[in-house]
């Protein structure tokens, strides 16, 4: 992968950048990092710890501001106070660097939350990189911290072994694909030899949520996006309790138009969202100090590690996996009013249908489709 002049690069059409790097911040970064840590039980190496990342760096700085004890605990001088103090830029940017150090995706932290806007990013091997920031791509070029495609794949077995990690746990030859969401902060699908057939041993995509701008169907409508008259009919739906298929293509908003008609479902109804990879977390703040969903259950399947007949996560292997279909008929023991199924591919589909019709009205899937008719095909299939 390396050449004579330095790494590859990708094309020469797309713009390029180096490595964000922590610049002037080291000093406040490292110190700062290693007391976060030192607050963490020992072995204890969690998803929540990474998500609190942000609030322990304020209140760390914070602190630092208000105590001369913790200024000559970390062996800083008067000068950082004063920009902390002084400079809203300067403070932000120390609480950044304050979490990529404490992170445990360091070094790759570096990409992950110091590039502002960063929708997605690409790995095509360890020192191959491409984002997509505010709705551009550019790659990555210069300044990498790793040095291999091992060295990165054994920074992704540590981060994948993390509690709290929903899906893929595991990255091996006998399983070389990894799909896994680290709670509300990223969607990483990760794949390694014999997995992967390019000269790179190791390939990944990582997908960041983006604050959504649509929490109601009238941001809908001030965005243009659809005319009042929709908004009611969609609301009169959800409130007649119809059932509804939301289709569309990648990334067309569908997770963020089911999100947004799952916060108008009453609240005294038990509601049971069914993903492959949390990406609804209906049980979050909808921007208004309640959930998009106050009676939550929320399932997601579990990978067959077995491997048993070859077949990967998130399909009926019957060794050691759930998948899709054993969630939708496990949500009927659990007597929710309506049942929220996330990206419908197989055939969770018969009993999702026929749940629908059997006394939980007013559920709702989602489905890859580019039109009406090619959707009704497709549940039909």
């Amino acid at each position: 992968m390396e050449h004579a002049n330095g790494p590859v690069t990708i094309s020469d059409d797309l713009p390029t950048m180096p490595w964000p790097d922590l610049a002037d911040f080291e000093e406040i970064a490292v110190p700062v990092a290693e007391a976060i840590k030192a607050e963490r039980p020992p072995g204890v190496r969690t998803v929540a710890q990474e998500e609190h990342l942000l609030n322990d760096a304020r209140r760390f700085l914070d602190r630092l501001t208000t105590s001369t004890a913790e200024l000559e605990r970390f062996g800083l001088n008067a000068t950082v106070v004063e920009r902390l103090q002084s400079s809203r830029v300067y403070y932000d940017a120390a609480v950044d660097a304050v979490r990529v150090r404490a992170s445990f995706f360091w070094p790759l932290s570096r990409l992950l939350y110091l590039l502002k806007g960063i929708e997605e990013l690409g790995c095509f091997g360890y020192d191959r990189w491409v984002a997509r920031v505010g709705g551009q791509k550019v790659q990555i070029h210069g300044g990498n911290p790793l040095r291999s495609d091992e060295d990165l794949t054994s920074l992704m077995r540590e981060v994948l072994s993390l509690t709290g990690v929903v899906g893929s746990r595991a990255l091996s030859t006998a399983t070389p694909i990894a799909e896994s969401t680290f709670g509300s902060l990223l969607r990483v699908s990760v794949a390694v030899k014999p997995a992967v057939a390019l000269a790179s041993d190791i390939q990944m995509a990582v997908r960041f949520p983006q604050p959504t701008r649509f929490r109601f169907l009238d941001d809908f409508v001030r965005e243009g996006m659809m005319p009042p008259g929709v908004a009611h009919f969609l609301e009169s739906l959800v409130t007649g309790r119809c059932n509804i298929l939301i289709a569309g293509g990648t990334g067309s908003g569908k997770t963020t138009m089911m999100r947004v008609l799952a916060g108008m479902i009453p609240r005294d109804d038990v509601v049971v969202s069914i993903e492959d990879g949390a990406e609804l977390h209906l049980e979050e703040d909808r921007g208004d100090g309640q959930p998009w969903v106050l009676l939550l259950y929320a399932f997601t399947t579990v990978p067959d590690v077995t491997q048993s007949g070859g077949k990967q996560a998130g399909h009926e292997s019957g060794n050691g996996g759930i998948g899709m279909r054993d969630l939708v008929k496990n949500a009927l023991r659990v007597t929710p009013d309506r049942i929220l199924l996330g990206e419908a591919r197989g055939a969770e589909m018969v009993d999702m249908v026929q749940a629908m019709t059997t006394g939980h009205d007013g559920s709702m899937v989602t489905i890859h489709a580019d039109s009406a008719a090619l959707a009704i095909n497709k549940a039909r299939n």
